[in-house]
């Protein structure tokens, strides 16, 4: 009897045991099946967020660009003002000199490109996100149509330090079509490689003949106007304001200082200048100049460019 009852409980044990064998091995099981969807599902949700951030930087890429190109071209080609300027808009023209013409704006454009990237690049950086920085924006000007390229330090990145890591390039290039640089050609060809306010103020002399002060202010006025018109057409639009006309009616001379905005009416852009909002690209730049040499009454006003 003893003995049964000692057989029967071992009986029991082993029950147990391999109850419990079963329940174990359907825990490890189960755990190990719940890690892997666990990973899983934190791969895929980083992988979104590679993808967020890749389509965020592009359109990073297109803002940035924009933006370059207004703030560019409303200080008369450059991206920082180190010159003397007005109203933020630097003299192409002092009389003769054209020493302060942008030579190269592309690479002004590129600069500011480049720097506002860089801001988006900073704001976009997560937990595990790895952003490169941008040293360089490539620019291709042929004719309407400029192509962008930004070049990353290295490539994008998630990282799950010891669990995983993604990467992808961080490159990115696009089209656009606008008349940036245009802007500068017409303003280059009509005010530096040929002075177009001296002329028209030489001919406004020659209309007046020896009239007084505010005559021959009224007729420069009206040939300033007629400029205006005869520079723009349906897209691009030049005007000639604050005017400041200085005459000395004893040679007869005139000396003008006047702001020069040329504006690409194409399309408005999505820009920030005080508030967000779709603007036109405009070029200013401030001319002064003389119908004599010898009579050079304005001088320059300048003030900082905030």
């Amino acid at each position: 009897m003893k003995g049964g009852i000692i057989l029967f409980a071992l009986a029991i044990v082993a029950v147990v045991l391999i109850a419990e064998g079963i329940y174990v091995s359907n825990f490890i099981t189960k755990t190990s099946v719940l890690q892997i969807a666990v990973r899983e599902t934190d791969i895929i949700e980083s992988v979104n967020l590679m993808e967020f951030i890749k389509n965020s930087m592009q359109q990073a890429l297109d803002y940035s660009f924009y933006q370059a190109s207004y703030d560019v071209a409303r200080k008369g080609g450059y991206d920082k003002l180190t010159i003397g300027s007005y109203n933020c808009a630097p003299y192409w023209r002092y009389y003769t000199s054209t020493i302060d013409f942008p030579t190269n704006p592309l690479d002004n454009l590129s600069s500011a490109t480049k720097d506002k990237l860089n801001q988006y690049a900073s704001a976009l950086s997560y937990d595990i996100s790895i952003m490169p920085t941008y040293n360089d924006v490539s620019i291709v000007n042929s004719g309407d149509i400029i192509k962008v390229s930004a070049i990353a330090s290295k490539k994008l990145g998630i990282r799950r330090v010891n669990f995983y890591s993604i990467s992808d390039n961080g490159n990115f290039s696009s089209e656009y079509q606008m008349k940036f640089f245009d802007l500068f050609q017409r303003g280059k060809a009509n005010f530096i490689d040929s002075d177009g306010i001296e002329s028209v103020v030489q001919q406004a002399i020659a209309e007046a003949g020896s009239s007084s002060a505010d005559a021959i202010t009224q007729k420069v006025n009206e040939k300033l106007d007629s400029l205006e018109s005869s520079l723009s057409d349906s897209l691009v639009e030049v005007k000639i304001t604050d005017r400041n006309i200085e005459v000395d009616t004893s040679k007869p001379a005139v000396a003008v200082r006047v702001l020069i905005s040329i504006t690409d009416n194409s399309e408005k852009y999505p820009v920030y200048d005080g508030t967000t909002d779709f603007r036109f690209i405009k070029l200013n730049f401030y001319i002064v100049t003389s119908s004599d040499t010898s009579y050079n009454p304005i001088i320059l006003l300048t003030n900082q460019c905030s």
